[in-house]
């Protein structure tokens, strides 16, 4: 007789499994005047949010996966600041009970330009990222 094969998948695992799968979607939002804010979910492998508390590393660049770029401003506004590890661009956060967490974002985007803004999230050694252009039509 030959050997099963098993999907592993989201549908295949219970919750528990599910939970401790842990990843984050990172969602930038331009408020077209030169700033925006990037909120950071924890979601399990159903993509579900997670209600735990996570230490994420959350950092802003112009380019994805690069090294920190500080900004006019960069904080968090939901959340713990837990550690700045370079002022305006790069953060250890805590997320509250429920995996959410938000930073802040006010760049030194001129009059009618516009700025790619790159977000990134690490847990657990994975990097997500979120980007948006970041405009000032004034």
């Amino acid at each position: 007789m030959a050997p099963r094969l098993w999907k592993v998948g989201a549908p295949n695992l219970n919750d528990a499994m599910q939970d401790a799968i842990p990843y984050l979607l990172v969602t930038v939002t331009n408020d077209a005047d030169g700033t925006g804010y990037a909120v950071i979910q924890a979601k399990d492998a159903a993509g579900n949010d997670l209600a735990a508390t996570f230490l994420v590393h959350v950092w802003i660049a112009e380019a994805e996966f690069v090294v920190p770029e500080a900004q006019t401003d960069f904080s968090v506004t939901d959340g713990t600041q837990w550690e700045e590890l370079a002022a305006d661009a790069d953060y250890m956060v805590l997320s509250d009970a429920f995996g959410y967490l938000a930073m802040n974002i006010e760049t030194d985007v001129a009059p009618d330009g516009s700025l790619p803004i790159f977000v990134m999230a690490e847990i657990g050694g994975r990097i997500y990222s979120g980007t948006k252009t970041i405009t000032n039509p004034a």
